[in-house]
């Protein structure tokens, strides 16, 4: 269709609106849980599946091309917010797609993109969700 060839017409979410207005958002339901002293949080699905985090390299909005597991990106989030409660999976709750990854070599090789370290930019995300939501 109009000369581009596709793989997959999947898209992934990728705006930070999504962190305010859903409620089962990680950072959301961590800052919440690490303000209110909850002991632990439960995150929908077994961890298993894998999701790419996005942002603007280039002044493009992009995928990292790199997937970690939600198990793994719930740990870092708890860690960005500094929660210390227990993490508890629901698996009577569903999972989703297993896998959503970009494939972005060639943005990255013909401009010379590098998308941010995921740690130092979730965490910088965090703070600034923090102070917006008044969830510090």
């Amino acid at each position: 269709m109009h000369g581009i060839k596709r793989k997959s017409s999947m898209f992934n979410t990728q705006r930070v609106d999504h962190i305010y207005q859903d409620p089962h958002a990680l950072i959301r339901r961590f800052a919440e849980a690490y303000k209110a002293g909850t002991p632990e949080v439960a995150v929908w699905g077994c961890g298993k599946p894998r999701r790419e985090f996005g942002g603007k390299f280039c002044h493009l909005n992009l995928g990292t091309g790199t997937d970690v597991s939600i198990a793994d990106s719930a740990g870092m989030v708890a860690k960005a917010v500094g929660l210390e409660g227990k993490i508890v999976f629901d698996a009577s709750k569903p999972d989703g797609t297993l896998r959503k990854l970009q494939d972005v070599r060639r943005v990255r090789d013909n401009l010379g993109c590098k998308p941010r370290k995921l740690e130092a930019a979730l965490g910088k995300t965090v703070r600034m969700f923090q102070s917006i939501s008044g969830l510090i």
